[in-house]
């Protein structure tokens, strides 16, 4: 019950660090895994995977790109028939004042925090609806950090974190059975294991009464910053 065995899984983000781990720790748990980033990144973590023996396929996927998802669901419909868990993710670094921060930098910001999660969101919902619901894992990180000068970074990961509420809330009125959560990791402190090890347990049927949760990683001051 506490392990996401025999689960589909869909991991974006695979060439960071974070996103690597949880490749292998939802595998090394018995989960099937379908790695997304750009090509050598994806190939790499599906590679990583299946070198423990597990099953995993890279797939190549521009995250801001619509058709791109669009591609992906059918991809993953065709081939593992069914979606029963997503790790989405939507952390950039900038870390500049505001006054040093450019309208491109912003923008681009938004671009990997806001625009890559909320076609995650749209497109992962949509295929799991068909299959009869899942657990969809949003991360973040910029909102328990505690260094001074990420506004950009900032306000994306609490626009991730509302988004992340209102979708869960959504999908409860609709008795759809998608479970929708964040992790809120400080990267100063918390590791990818650890950040792995929490998504291990949203993605099972262990954490089947939690949605629309702040899973805090990290300090008790970046807890308290979020009340």
């Amino acid at each position: 019950m506490g392990k996401p065995s025999g689960k589909t899984v869909l991991v974006t983000g695979v060439a960071d660090p974070i996103g690597r781990a949880c490749a292998l720790a939802l595998a090394a748990d018995g989960a099937r895994l379908v790695c997304a980033g750009d090509e050598s990144a994806a190939r790499d973590a599906a590679a990583a995977v299946t070198e423990t023996g597990a099953h995993a396929r890279g797939v190549a996927h521009g995250p801001t790109s619509e058709p791109d998802w669009q591609r992906l669901m059918a991809d993953i419909e065709g081939a593992e028939g069914r979606l029963d868990a997503f790790v989405n993710f939507g952390q950039a670094t900038l870390n500049k004042p505001v006054a040093e921060t450019s309208l491109a930098d912003l923008r681009a910001i938004e671009e990997a925090c806001i625009v890559a999660p909320w076609l995650g969101l749209k497109s992962v919902i949509a295929a799991m609806r068909k299959s009869g619901g899942g657990s969809i894992i949003n991360v973040s990180g910029a909102l328990t950090s505690g260094e001074v000068g990420g506004a950009a970074e900032w306000a994306s990961a609490g626009a991730l974190r509302v988004m992340t509420q209102a979708a869960a809330l959504e999908c409860g009125q609709a008795r759809d059975k998608i479970r929708i959560n964040i992790i809120l990791a400080d990267p100063g402190i918390v590791t990818p294991d650890e950040v792995a090890q929490a998504t291990v347990f949203l993605a099972s049927d262990a954490s089947s009464f939690i949605t629309g949760a702040d899973v805090v990683l990290g300090t008790a001051v970046a807890a308290e910053a979020l009340q």
